[in-house]
């Protein structure tokens, strides 16, 4: 194998490496600016996962920020990484929000 060639490997190696990497930060909103109704990213660790009449639940903790999320399908292990997509809706009583939840429609666990 030619010595180009080899340096062409190693670089695209890396150059996916990297892409890989900056996928949830290019990606990701941040908790703290989620508007009601819009769809959004969100990239963070498990904290804490139950279940609620058949739907699993789990506190995504992303830098700090613990965020709700709903998901209709496995949970995610705890203290994995994961990038959860879904919508976010906010949590109102009597004129009050009080926070939200994100209905994830996917989460995938994220290996970095």
């Amino acid at each position: 194998m030619g010595k180009k060639l080899q340096i062409g490997i190693v670089l695209a190696i890396v150059v996916a490496i990297a892409i890989y990497a900056l996928i949830p930060s290019a990606l990701a909103a941040n908790p703290n600016h989620l508007k009601n109704d819009q769809n959004y990213y969100v990239y963070g660790k498990v904290y804490s996962e139950f279940s609620i009449n058949g739907h699993s639940v789990f506190l995504l903790n992303d830098s700090g920020i613990m965020l709700l999320v709903n998901y209709n399908g496995t949970l995610p292990p705890m203290n994995s990484t994961v990038l959860v997509g879904g919508e976010y809706i906010n949590t109102t009583f009597f004129g009050f929000t009080y926070g939200g939840v994100l209905m994830a429609k996917a989460v995938y666990n994220w290996y970095f």
